[in-house]
């Protein structure tokens, strides 16, 4: 009778240990052959923005609850915030819808002295917008963002 073939114990770890060598030289070479893209090109100067945005985020969260919002009226998306236009220098109004980006709008803060803008709704088309608000009152940065519906 003719005995089964069989692999030696030794034979096995030298197969599993190639098998583990050409799987690493195989990802090596896909490494080395992919091509790798920076998303932004001025990536030093984003990441200072992104710095600069998670303080005024912090800033405003310090400030009473509900003191920065936007909301959608019959005539218009009412800004607030708790300072008075004396207090407030520096500050912009981004309007942009997530679905599309060609829609954005930008003004100046320009609010009154109770801390109300309005921004007129015309020409903004119905639907899910995001205001977001960034200024400087009293040389603290404020930045904060609202969602609102128009009608």
């Amino acid at each position: 009778m003719k005995k089964p073939f069989t692999f030696h114990w030794g034979w096995r770890i030298a197969v599993v240990y190639s098998i583990f060598v050409i799987g690493t030289l195989t990802m090596v070479a896909i490494a080395f052959n992919t091509e790798v893209n920076l998303v932004r090109e001025d990536y030093y100067q984003h990441s200072l923005q992104h710095n600069m945005h998670s303080a005024g985020a912090h800033h405003t969260q310090n400030l009473p609850p509900g003191s920065c919002v936007a909301t959608a009226e019959d005539d218009g998306i009412r800004i607030h915030i708790p300072f008075t236009s004396a207090q407030v220098s520096n500050g912009k109004v981004q309007l942009f819808r997530p679905s599309t980006a060609t829609t954005d709008v930008f003004y100046d803060l320009k609010i009154d002295d109770n801390g109300f803008m309005t921004v007129s709704k015309k020409g903004l088309a119905s639907g899910l917008w995001r205001v977001k608000c960034a200024f400087t009152a009293n040389e603290v940065y404020y930045e904060f963002e609202s969602a609102i519906v128009l009608p």
